[in-house]
């Protein structure tokens, strides 16, 4: 079984205040500096997305992977299988989603891949820069009619070559169980015969999860993310079915990385 280590309060507090501090600074650069500086590629669409998106994705490896493990934050156990994703054709990442970072992690790992969020998200300064510039979906539920145009934005993005990054939970769960899958991304799948690729990312301590504790760790915690075989819709199968086939795919690795962990 393995120790955590619990941190002075100074060191703890300190930790924190250096880790959110980078970040708000990090959102005021992008907003005042990287943005306005992709403004010289204007007339030159295809370069600006090109600078922002390597801008963007080389800012969250760097967060995720080599900062915040700086800071003693978490240990990353273990990140595979992302070397094996087949190529040449588009393809639908799923992935559980507990906390605020499972985001970022995978948009640092994962390339020529578009993410669906939340409005709520898309809303905030930096995130609606994203959407606007980066084909970032902004997944509207709130009508029959908004949700067909969020699928037709979804099918032209693949279109594209694009992959889609999808957390088919539909909201961060407060517990290391996934939650049921809701089909959007099966949906999809099922239509355009798509692979879903499976993403598991575990974590003993959710954070940044739906509580204030979450964002604030007593202890170093670790973070282990595995990317699975593709799943290939099967005949006659309904996009209900292949979110249940999934999910049951995931849990199963779920118990098997937690296992090897502790």
């Amino acid at each position: 079984m393995s120790s955590k280590k619990t941190y002075y309060p100074l060191f703890l507090w300190f930790r924190f205040i250096i880790g959110y501090t980078f970040h708000i600074l990090s959102s005021l650069f992008f907003l005042t500096f990287i943005f306005p500086l992709s403004l010289l590629f204007l007339p030159f669409g295809k370069l600006t997305h090109f600078f922002l998106n390597t801008t963007m994705r080389a800012y969250l490896a760097f967060l995720t992977r080599v900062f915040l493990p700086g800071l003693k934050l978490y240990d990353i156990k273990e990140i595979s299988g992302f070397s094996l994703i087949p190529k040449g054709k588009p393809l639908i990442f799923v992935s559980n989603h507990s906390g605020k970072l499972d985001g970022p992690f995978l948009l640092g790992i994962l390339k020529n891949t578009v993410a669906i969020m939340k409005p709520k998200y898309a809303a905030m300064p930096v995130y609606s820069k994203l959407v606007r510039n980066l084909d970032f979906i902004n997944i509207e539920q709130h009508s029959r009619k908004a949700l067909e145009e969020t699928i037709s934005r979804t099918k032209e993005v693949l279109a594209k070559g694009k992959n889609l990054l999808v957390f088919p939970e539909g909201t961060r769960s407060s517990t290391k169980r996934i939650l049921p899958f809701k089909e959007f991304a099966f949906r999809i799948a099922r239509e355009k015969n798509i692979s879903v690729v499976p993403i598991v990312i575990y974590s003993d301590f959710a954070f940044m999860a739906k509580n204030f504790r979450s964002y604030f760790p007593l202890k170093k915690f670790s973070v282990a993310i595995r990317c699975l075989s593709p799943a290939t819709p099967l005949e006659n199968e309904s996009p209900v079915d292949m979110a249940a086939r999934v999910r049951k795919i995931m849990v199963k690795e779920m118990a098997e990385i937690e296992k090897s962990i502790q």
